[in-house]
């Protein structure tokens, strides 16, 4: 998975109502690290992520923006952040994970050269 579909379904995952009690303290240390690194940089990333926790259908692509322009999908530890959010959402879950990559592949997708795998854990 790219790194920039790897961050909003993390954020995807987190907002879902049946793993939001599970995941909150790993999406809570995504927020704050994001925050930290890249807040300075871009003073509108806090309201873009408050903004998407009230309406993630609305602002799944200007979030998903703001990340891949402040460099998120560069910082390892960023990344490694959202893949362990996203395990403990399937732990609950593992539909809400498949749908969320899925949603976020419709918003972060383009045109794919070569060939793609794309891998879901089943039950």
């Amino acid at each position: 998975m790219d790194p920039i579909t790897t961050l909003v379904a993390a954020f995807i995952a987190a907002s879902s109502d049946v793993v939001k009690d599970a995941v909150v303290d790993g999406y809570q240390a995504l927020k704050g690290m994001l925050l930290q690194r890249f807040g300075q940089k871009e003073p509108k990333l806090e309201e873009r992520i408050n903004e998407f926790e009230k309406a993630p259908d609305t602002w799944e692509k200007p979030l998903a923006q703001t990340l891949g322009a402040v460099g998120a999908t560069q910082d390892a530890e960023v990344l490694a952040a959202a893949e362990r959010l996203l395990k403990k959402a399937e732990q609950t879950d593992s539909q809400v994970t498949i749908n969320s990559i899925e949603r976020a592949n419709v918003i972060t997708g383009g045109t794919f050269k070569g060939p793609v795998t794309q891998n879901y854990h089943e039950k």
